[in-house]
């Protein structure tokens, strides 16, 4: 079903309100290598998750419907995304039970869409919808944020999960980095129309609307080359700008004065930046002052279950 006459269903049955989050927010990443893609989670990750939340640690978790390789959770399977090989097996009750709990302990629970970067549909799409290069791995495989198609199968996927989560958050809303595709204002069109179709659609079924930026995106002069400005979340519930000390100029700029300038930026919204679990305690001291919607932590291997 296009997007289109899914939003007119919705318009006619009627949206529920999304739920308003924690004016505080302190969520995990639980990447694919705790949960499974499938839809299984694990007893023992199960509870230390809820541990977690008990002890105060934590009172969100973030976990993938769409990953960077391309693969869907199972939940969240579209017609388009089971023809193109993104979802393994039927729905897991195990992860919809593990939602369900979760969301009883009042947990936010965040589902993550990587948008444009999917190694999986780039070999399923006709060539107008990917970004065109020689050999591609999934560090290079990318969709075409200005085909109209691309943007309605990231879209499609993310209003099917959505009925399970509080918040849906859109990642690699933007061109790959190394390399240059399309004009400048075809790339800047392009972002900025599928965040305007993403908030709409999601907001259409109830849940609340984030976006994962680039943190240096506060202090950019123009798109650099990806088609993310600093205006493209503007219709966003909540900001998440990427604040890793991996990041080239991260260090050199420092964490307090980049969620500075993200909460100069971005006033209007709720901030809540992205950490990484490496050193994530000083992390938070330094943006603390300027977040005070709380923050995410990236935890990709799932060190923070073992050593937290």
């Amino acid at each position: 079903m296009l997007i289109v006459e899914f939003l007119l269903v919705v318009a006619l049955i009627g949206a529920e309100a999304a739920a308003e989050p924690p004016p505080v927010v302190q969520a995990l990443y639980l990447g694919p290598r705790i949960l499974d893609m499938r839809g299984e989670v694990d007893a023992e990750v199960q509870e230390r998750v809820f541990r977690f939340a008990e002890q105060g640690l934590i009172n969100g978790i973030v976990l993938d419907i769409k990953h960077e390789d391309g693969r869907v959770l199972s939940l969240a399977a579209t017609e388009r995304a089971r023809r193109y090989g993104a979802v393994k097996g039927q729905a897991g009750a195990g992860v919809i039970e593990f939602l369900e709990e979760a969301r009883r302990r009042g947990i936010w629970l965040i589902g993550r869409v990587t948008a444009f970067k999917d190694i999986v549909a780039y070999h399923h799409v006709e060539p107008h919808q990917r970004l065109s290069r020689e050999d591609c791995d999934w560090r290079t495989c990318w969709l075409a944020p200005h085909s109209r198609s691309a943007r309605e199968y990231v879209i499609e996927i993310a209003t099917a999960a959505a009925p399970y989560f509080d918040e849906i958050m859109f990642d690699y809303v933007r061109y790959p980095d190394d390399h240059i595709f399309a004009s400048a204002s075809r790339r800047e069109a392009a972002v900025t129309a599928f965040a305007r179709e993403a908030c709409a659609a999601i907001r259409e079924v109830g849940a609340q609307v984030s976006f994962a930026v680039f943190a240096g995106v506060a202090v950019w002069r123009g798109e650099q080359g990806i088609g993310q400005t600093a205006t493209m979340p503007g219709c966003a519930d909540t900001v998440s700008p990427m604040v890793y000390p991996s990041h080239e100029g991260v260090e050199r700029l420092g964490v307090d004065r980049l969620v500075a300038a993200a909460a100069e930026r971005w006033g209007g919204h709720r901030l809540r930046p992205w950490y990484e679990f490496h050193n994530h305690g000083r992390q938070i001291s330094s943006g603390e002052p300027y977040a005070e919607a709380g923050w995410l932590i990236w935890d990709p291997k799932g060190y923070a279950l073992e050593q937290w």
